[in-house]
């Protein structure tokens, strides 16, 4: 549902965070997964996008997808 929802950059985030649960990554391995730059303004937005939307949740500096996308 939230996927057609996303755009491209923010997409492979979400796939590869979804695709790795319940690992959690730095913001360097997961740029380094979906070819961005983490230092980058368009990083940080499609983070604060999924974060925003209940998709992400950080700990610490690890970001993994958030459980509730897996509860039935």
């Amino acid at each position: 549902m939230w996927r057609g929802n996303l755009s491209g950059g923010a997409r492979r985030i979400f796939d590869f965070l979804v695709a790795s649960y319940p690992t959690g990554f730095t913001r360097d391995d997961i740029s380094g997964q979906v070819g961005l730059t983490a230092r980058g303004d368009v990083f940080g937005r499609y983070l604060s996008i999924l974060r925003n939307n209940g998709l992400i949740h950080a700990e610490g500096n690890k970001v993994k997808a958030s459980e509730t996308l897996f509860l039935r």
